[in-house]
């Protein structure tokens, strides 16, 4: 045997192996791993945080300008009383059924004149699990005055969280969210 120590080439071999495994992990958070979105704003945590002040004054400039309520299940406006997990009773829309349903936007300005040329895009969640989340487009229906969703699906009886990202020609944006039942 040489007088020569293996622990050098040890060190070596564990630097390497280490260095090796952080990049896999830094690859795998930017490719494969999902990006938490801010469910409010629709967008990630880290533009929310970075622009949260302009977001904030964007929503101020719309409302000032602007009047929009999200329409859901129009025909019957009844509620629900539920039971909610801090306690008490939480009265929400019966906006959903199971199966197909959708919802609209109406949007106008301060004159009460309907807003026709708007960019809506909505979201559908169910609060509390992540195996629902349906993002819409909304397409303005001339004869109702109103942005509709096209159809979706909801199957499981919950609370569902309705989130609208609405961008004007005039450059004001704001998000509108509910919290409905389906039952």
């Amino acid at each position: 045997m040489s007088g020569k120590s293996k622990a050098p080439y040890i060190i070596v071999a564990a630097l390497f192996f280490m260095f090796v495994s952080l990049m896999a992990l830094w690859l795998l958070s930017r490719y494969v791993f999902p990006v938490n979105v801010e469910t409010q704003f629709m967008q990630t945590y880290q533009k929310v945080d970075k622009n949260y002040d302009s977001i904030v004054k964007n929503q101020e400039l719309f409302f000032a300008s602007y009047a929009a309520e999200i329409i859901t299940n129009h025909h019957s406006p009844e509620q629900i009383e539920i039971s909610h997990i801090r306690g008490g009773i939480q009265r929400l829309d019966h906006a959903f059924t199971l199966g197909n349903n959708r919802f609209a936007v109406t949007l106008s300005d301060q004159s009460g004149l309907t807003v026709e040329d708007a960019n809506i895009t909505a979201q559908v969640s169910r609060m509390g699990a992540s195996d629902f989340e349906v993002t819409l487009a909304l397409v303005y229906n001339k004869p109702e005055r109103r942005y509709e969703t096209p159809i979706f699906v909801i199957e499981n009886e919950s609370r569902y969280k309705i989130t609208a990202a609405i961008n004007t020609t005039s450059g004001k944006s704001a998000y509108l969210e509910k919290i409905v039942y389906a039952k």
